[in-house]
């Protein structure tokens, strides 16, 4: 029985020299090329003169571990905004203060995301756009960005920070043809038989301390990655869900991105999860750790409890989307009765 979502395969090169340097080798002048996007942070959290970091109550826990593990800058929360917008009083805001904002689910329209680098022309504060789950979202340069390329493709590692007050740095970088175990044996066996080894991957993120570069075994991989392809492949694959889904989903989606990580269904069916991982489709559940939080708010618990991020990766086509929504609706149908 096929198997849809988990990790993903090894990138199979499909093109020779798509893009020499990688997918954002224009930048290179004012771009570091780091192991992971927590790196991406730490790099940013070297200058001295960040006091404060303001970071999204609706986030991953692992970025607050690493900052109060490898610094002493102070951590402010802030909760979202029903359109995903970060509600903070400006006038809180000082110099030496920097404002996390999440691309969420690769989705976010770009007069959003236009409003969130503003709040560096209107304040005191430096704005950093997480585009981990927006590996294809073009940089404001006058802002930081940060991505990571293991999201979106398959590569165990590797990330970026971009932006003009970026200088090209290089930084030491470790042997990690070891971790690409995890992608080759998903080929062979399935994601869900490689999901122990990319958990032991992964473990390496959480122990580490240290800033360091792209490995160079990565840093070759992704200078064949057929990139327009897989963009084209991830946004149709988006558009059918959401012609197949959108009417049942509580989410209100942006259709003109070209950079989706999944596509994001928000249900009303908490059992839902669990019934999609019996019919072999493997789901993350985006930071449960928010459910409990005292800091979080009914929009952000909600997000927390119900939605489901479908795969839309450029491992399956449209007749794969075809199976993966009517599971879905028929699933919702049995509930319902």
């Amino acid at each position: 029985m096929k198997e849809y979502g988990g990790c993903l395969h090894f990138e199979i090169l499909e093109s020779i020299g798509q893009a020499k340097g990688g997918y954002y080798a224009a930048f290179q002048e004012h771009k570091v090329d780091v192991d992971c996007g927590r790196s991406a942070i730490q790099w940013i959290l070297k200058d001295r003169s960040i006091k404060r970091i303001w970071l999204p109550v609706y986030n991953c826990p692992l970025v607050e571990k690493r900052i109060v593990d490898v610094s002493d800058v102070k951590i402010i929360w802030y909760n979202l905004s029903e359109d995903f917008l970060p509600q903070i009083d400006f006038g809180k805001l000082c110099k030496g203060d920097v404002i996390l904002w999440i691309n969420y689910y690769g989705i976010m329209p770009e007069k959003t995301i236009d409003k969130v680098a503003s709040i560096q022309k209107e304040t005191l504060a430096r704005i950093i756009i997480d585009n981990i789950p927006a590996y294809f979202s073009k940089p404001r340069m006058d802002v930081l960005n940060i991505y990571s390329c293991r999201k979106f493709l398959g590569v165990p590692d590797g990330g970026h920070v971009i932006g003009n007050a970026v200088m090209c740095e290089e930084l030491p970088v470790y042997q990690t043809s070891e971790n690409f175990l995890y992608l080759l044996k998903a080929i062979e066996s399935g994601s869900n038989s490689a999901y122990p080894d990319y958990q032991l991957s992964e473990k390496r993120f959480l122990r580490s301390k240290e800033i360091y570069g792209m490995p160079i075994l990565t840093t070759r991989i992704l200078e064949f990655v057929d990139y327009e392809n897989v963009i084209a492949v991830r946004k149709k694959n988006f558009q059918r869900l959401e012609a197949c889904l959108g009417k049942f989903n509580r989410l209100k989606i942006n259709m003109e991105t070209d950079t989706p990580s999944v596509y994001p269904f928000l249900t009303d069916d908490s059992d839902l999860r669990g019934r999609l991982l019996d019919n072999n489709i493997y789901i993350s559940q985006f930071w449960k750790h928010v459910l409990s939080s005292e800091k979080a708010n009914l929009f952000e618990k909600d997000l927390a409890k119900y939605l489901i991020p479908l795969p839309i990766d450029q491992r399956y086509g449209l007749s794969d989307m075809d199976i993966i929504s009517d599971k879905v609706v028929r699933l919702l149908k049995d509930k319902r009765g």
